[in-house]
């Protein structure tokens, strides 16, 4: 996954976020995101960013479509995805989730 957002000029790294609380809004708060080096499994959570602001991050969701539209068939469309999001998540096929987060200011 991250080659293929490589590919499409989408900075991405494995990591874990610590301090994560779902919201209701777009964007869920993180108090920090500790990067790897390497994924540590096929179940290693891949962030992407950082964006300039939430508006730029949303319009990267297009390109997140076509890099996991290469993983598999998406069973909807990129603008449904924003439509019907669910709290901070905007789409969740298989073991694939997109969700939004915010590191929180220090």
């Amino acid at each position: 996954m991250m080659r293929l957002l490589g590919a499409i000029g989408i900075s991405s790294f494995p990591g874990q976020a610590s301090g994560l609380e779902k919201a209701n809004e777009e964007f869920g708060l993180v108090a920090s995101i500790k990067r790897f080096s390497k994924p540590a499994s096929y179940d290693a959570m891949v962030y992407v960013g950082p964006f300039e602001n939430e508006r730029a991050a949303i319009a990267a969701i297009r390109d997140l479509c076509a890099a996991l539209d290469e993983v598999g068939n998406m069973e909807s469309s990129c603008d449904e995805m924003t439509a019907k999001r669910e709290g901070s998540t905007f789409y969740t096929r298989g073991s694939f989730d997109v969700s939004g987060v915010h590191l929180v200011p220090k």
